[in-house]
This record gives structure tokens, C-alpha cells and sequence, in this order.
């Protein structure tokens, strides 16, 4: 299923569907109305195949859920969170190399990403054998709103950007990381720049294999 129309349109209702069989991506469509897919859809899908996302998100509150299949964001292609976006618990997103999904760029950026620690939310790279700096990152700018927290999820072979080399990169903004598992950075796990910090509730962290370390300025 692909959808083509503008970024206007949208799905009027998207629900009861069932997608199996399928070699490629499920879906690919804007992530704004990815937001529209509801829970009871069924996803069947190939390894490292999902519901493919592209455009920017631009909606003032929405979510997206887990569909158990993942977000699929190709190669070369930054996604920008613009207005508030909840991640459902359990969602995994897997991106491609030179990818990036920018918070706060250049307008109010708010993120929740809260998993638990039976259904953590995940970032990860779509290649099959990973190596440290699969893809970009997350990276959080000026523009990241203050409550945008990042919670019981698994960030995982970031870090290749030269500028914005964590697993995570806070840039300018101050955000809340906690009981996360940030690993295999090409960089450091969480890089800070332009006074950009975590917040004091930022705890229960595991930080593993990270080249550079922990935390730390942009190498």
C-alpha cells in the first residue's frame, strides 16, 4: 500500500485491516497519517520490513502506536518532528544509513517516547549485520520542548553524523533521557552541544560499547 496524495489529504478512517504475505514494506505513506493507522490493524511483515515513513510531522498532538511491525525510514532521509508526537510503548523504528529524525529544528519540537521495561520503544538501524554508525541518530535542537522525554527505550548503532555524533545529540535544548539502553555509537552514546544538557531526572541509564564514551562534546 502506497500512499501518494498530498500532505493534506489523509485517511478519513484506517482500521480493521489485515496486511500478510508481504515481501516489501507494508505501507508507505507521510508520517502524519501514519498517526491515523489504529490499533487494530494487523501487520505481517519480512524481516526489516514495516510501514515505511517519509515527509516531516507536523500535527499539534497525535501518536503513533505499535503496530508490531516496524516504522521503516530509508536511506538518506531525515524525518522532522514539528509539534507533539507520543511513540506507543513497544513501537521500534528501524532506520537506513545517513538517517537522521530531527526534534525542535526550527519550531516547537515535543516529543514522549515512553516505553516500559516490558515494552521498550526502540531505534535501531535496518541493516541486517550493524556495525557502530549505521545511521545518523536522534537529535534534539533549540527548538525541543523542555517536556520532550526519551524513556525506557533502546538506541542502538547511531552516531555517523560528524556533527551531530551521538546516539543521541542534544543541541541547544534541554531534554530528559531515563532508564534507556544507549549502545554502539560510532561517537559517544549522548553528545552535547551548544549548552545543550539532559535534565536533573535524567537517571537509570545503561550506556554499552559506545567508541567515545558515555557522554561527551562532539568529538
Amino acid at each position: 500500500f502506497m500512499y501518494e496524495g498530498a500532505s493534506t489529504d489523509g485517511f478519513a478512517a484506517f482500521s480493521g485491516n489485515t496486511f500478510t504475505g508481504n515481501s516489501g514494506n507494508a505501507m508507505t505513506l507521510p508520517i502524519d497519517f501514519a498517526t491515523q493507522i489504529s490499533q487494530n490493524n494487523t501487520f505481517s511483515c519480512e524481516p526489516y520490513k514495516g510501514i515505511n515513513l517519509h515527509g516531516d510531522y507536523t500535527l499539534s498532538n497525535a501518536t503513533l502506536y505499535n503496530h508490531v511491525v516496524p516504522y521503516v525510514i530509508d536511506d538518506n532521509r531525515t524525518i522532522y518532528f514539528n509539534g507533539q508526537l507520543t511513540i506507543a510503548p513497544g513501537a521500534s523504528f528501524i532506520l537506513g544509513t545517513n538517517s537522521s529524525i530531527v526534534i525542535g529544528e526550527n519550531s516547537n519540537g515535543y516529543l514522549i517516547a515512553e516505553g516500559t521495561s516490558e515494552l521498550p520503544i526502540t531505534f535501531t538501524t535496518l541493516i541486517a549485520t550493524p556495525t557502530p554508525g549505521a545511521w545518523n541518530g536522534l537529535v534534539f535542537k533549540e527548538f525541543a520542548h523542555p517536556s520532550t522525554v526519551v524513556s525506557y527505550c533502546n538506541i542502538s548503532y547511531a552516531g555517523n553524523d560528524s556533527y551531530y555524533s551521538g546516539n543521541i545529540s542534544i543541541v541547544g535544548s534541554i531534554i530528559t533521557v531515563k532508564n534507556c539502553n544507549i549502545r554502539y555509537s560510532k561517537n559517544y552514546g549522548i553528545t552535547l552541544r551548544d549548552s545543550g544538557a539532559l535534565s536533573a531526572t535524567s537517571t537509570g541509564n545503561v550506556f554499552t560499547g559506545n567508541i567515545q564514551g558515555e557522554i561527551g562534546d562532539n568529538p
